[in-house]
């Protein structure tokens, strides 16, 4: 999600640079096929609702959703309605929780919400699989 350096002496990118991204996904690949071939099953998160779009946290919840359909035993656990209500918006509070804290960021109280959903989610689709 952060900027980093890839190649030696190199600028800072991130995967909307079409270089980064490339690589990004050819190494996720690997790990996902390394994976894939033990039966370990894989899980990525993160929202089908581009709410700032062109982001870098929405091209990687594109790359996270394009590989749980391309690859089974790869599942993807979607958060935008642990963030969102029912009229698909983005409330400041939920049943009077916070739902962010500073900026964009999850409150501490969605962080917690979202630690229990997340495995919750992964160990019910374990048991009815």
């Amino acid at each position: 999600m952060a900027e980093q350096q890839i190649d030696p002496g190199g600028k800072q990118v991130t995967i909307r640079d079409d270089k980064a991204r490339r690589r990004f996904v050819t190494n996720l690949d690997r790990a996902v096929r390394t994976l894939s071939k033990r039966r370990t099953p894989v899980y990525f998160f993160g929202s089908t609702f581009p709410h700032v779009k062109g982001s870098v946290a929405v091209l990687l919840f594109g790359i996270s959703l394009e590989f749980s359909k391309k690859y089974p035993g790869v599942h993807y656990l979607d958060i935008f309605h642990q963030l969102c209500n029912d009229l698909n918006q983005y409330p400041k509070a939920i049943s009077g929780i916070p739902v962010y804290g500073t900026g964009v960021h999850c409150s501490k109280e969605t962080k917690v919400r979202m630690g229990n959903w997340i495995p919750n989610s992964m160990f019910h689709r374990a048991r009815h699989a």
